[in-house]
């Protein structure tokens, strides 16, 4: 029996439903709740008028509803519950490839419910930004799709064939550098990308007078289209032992591990908390760092785009993390002769670390600098709660 993408997003599908029941459709509720949610500020920002949203307004309606499922991407191609079966699996390089493509899509629709009810306001407001709208969001889903789980496969690729290891032991002179850290950082700088095309497009969408915004979309949604092609084209050949050597770096088998010291900030944390906890501490921000590098470029993305949304699903992401295999394993935990509370404090200051970096002090310089500052931090905190959202009901979904 020839097993296809379809047929394997099924079998994960049916596991999932075992698993977790009807849970599973609750989270395409709650976005297309949030979607009517954010309508609704649109029209009463308007004042209930048949005024279309303002293309900040508009921007940041598509980074919220993009971007989060952009960073999924290493996450469902890698390190799904069920990647480390699958590598082991003798499946077609083709058909994992149009597996990632099919769960990309429908990360996309997911994020069309959260965006679809704003341009639906912005239609009745002006119709021709509402079609210029539609073609950033056409764009950035065509990015969310092919272009980043593209990157992903790239980057996948290098590390698994030792060109990266190479190159680094070149560069540094015989001291190979951490190459798994690039299966964050090229997806990671893929969407800081996205992000930076998504803000050039501002002054098209208001009065469609700047050429630059179609040459903004059809660049992304051409770049999208020729990743796609090239995965496509590469994937019988690179994806399966892709899979297997990330794996195998992941599970920390038959591969030396990248495991390096704590940053400066890190380890002053660390220094501040009694034995135990520091302890505790020390060892989930190295395992953190280098079973989870697209947080940091997550944090990154964060001060480019003042995402409040995006930082608080990112820190639900990290908090989560530190309870989960393999950051976590609770039965070897709970052989090491440290306190449960000592643990959860451990936990606290990793999240309060990453918070405190990349979004407490953003959102105060944004506040800050606003105009208006308690309408500022009024928007930002709607945004946050948003983005907790997101993030506990994405992760739930995802079996974490």
């Amino acid at each position: 029996m020839t097993i296809d993408g379809r047929r394997l997003v099924a079998w994960s599908d049916l596991d999932e439903r075992r698993r977790r029941g009807g849970r599973a459709a609750r989270v395409w509720w709650f976005a297309l709740g949030l979607g009517v949610a954010l309508a609704a500020i649109a029209g009463h920002r308007a004042h209930w008028h048949a005024v279309a949203p303002s293309p900040t307004y508009l921007i940041a309606i598509a980074l919220v509803g993009f971007v989060p499922i952009m960073f999924l991407a290493p996450h469902q191609l890698f390190w799904r519950a069920d990647a480390a079966m699958v590598a082991r699996l003798p499946i077609a390089g083709a058909a994992l490839w149009q597996a990632a493509v099919i769960r990309a899509a429908r990360s996309a629709a997911l994020a069309l419910l959260i965006v679809g009810p704003t341009l639906g306001v912005a239609v009745v407001g002006d119709l021709g930004v509402a079609a210029r709208a539609l073609a950033l969001v056409a764009a950035l889903a065509l990015a969310t799709v092919l272009l980043v789980p593209a990157v992903c496969v790239g980057a996948a690729h290098v590390v698994a064939s030792g060109q990266a290891a190479a190159a680094s032991r070149a560069l540094a002179g015989g001291d190979a550098v951490a190459t798994t850290s690039l299966l964050g950082a090229v997806p990671g700088a893929t969407i800081a990308a996205v992000v930076v095309a998504a803000a050039l497009c501002h002054r098209w969408l208001g009065d469609g007078g700047d050429a630059q915004g179609w040459i903004v979309v059809a660049a992304l949604a051409g770049a999208a289209i020729a990743a796609g092609a090239a995965a496509t084209a590469l994937a019988p050949e690179v994806l399966p032992r892709a899979m297997r050597e990330v794996a195998a770096l992941d599970r920390q088998i038959l591969a030396h591990l990248e495991i390096h010291r704590v940053t400066w900030l890190e380890a002053r944390v660390r220094d501040r908390l009694d034995r135990d906890s520091g302890l505790v501490f020390d060892r989930l921000a190295r395992l953190i760092r280098r079973r989870y590098p697209l947080f940091a470029l997550g944090g990154a993305d964060g001060w480019l785009a003042v995402a409040a949304a995006v930082e608080a699903w990112i820190a639900i992401s990290v908090a989560l993390a530190t309870g989960a295999p393999p950051v976590e394993l609770a039965r070897a935990t709970a052989l090491l002769p440290v306190t449960p509370a000592a643990v959860a404090r451990a936990r606290r200051a990793i999240v309060g670390t990453w918070l405190a970096v990349w979004a407490v002090v953003p959102i105060a310089v944004a506040v800050a600098r606003s105009p208006a500052p308690a309408t500022t931090a009024g928007q930002l905190a709607i945004g946050v709660a948003i983005g907790l959202g997101v993030g506990w009901a994405r992760r739930r979904r995802d079996g974490e």
